[in-house]
């Protein structure tokens, strides 16, 4: 994965964060999976990667609501406890990371530009 992130340059339109996603802020379930407790939690919401660990103490909900939408994609969760809250989206903004990339986009995305990883199994 790292080999192919090297490759990858997106444009982030929604204007959260960095605003241009590079090798270093390009990650993988797996990645992100890994940010699951209270002095690193990571979320991941909408295709886009967020550390909330600074913000497990003033979440309305709790630390332990956080905490239980790692690990998986919490896109679903989110949208069920904010969809009438555009103030969450907007506090959402300082915590944005990165992006999901599953590695399959990452490999056709370079097979399409005409670089194939030596790592690459099809």
């Amino acid at each position: 994965m790292e080999e192919a992130q090297g490759f990858l340059q997106t444009g982030n339109s929604s204007g959260s964060g960095t605003g241009v996603v590079i090798e270093s802020n390009i990650f993988t379930f797996a990645e992100v999976s890994k940010h699951n407790n209270l002095k690193d939690c990571w979320l991941l919401i909408n295709g886009k990667v967020y550390d909330v660990t600074k913000f497990l103490g003033d979440h309305p909900g709790g630390s332990e609501v956080l905490l239980k939408a790692t690990g998986k994609d919490a896109t679903a969760d989110f949208k069920k406890a904010h969809s009438h809250s555009s103030n969450a989206l907007t506090m959402m903004d300082k915590f944005y990371v990165g992006l999901y990339m599953r590695k399959t986009i990452v490999v056709l995305s370079l097979v399409t530009k005409g670089f194939v990883p030596n790592s690459c199994v099809f």
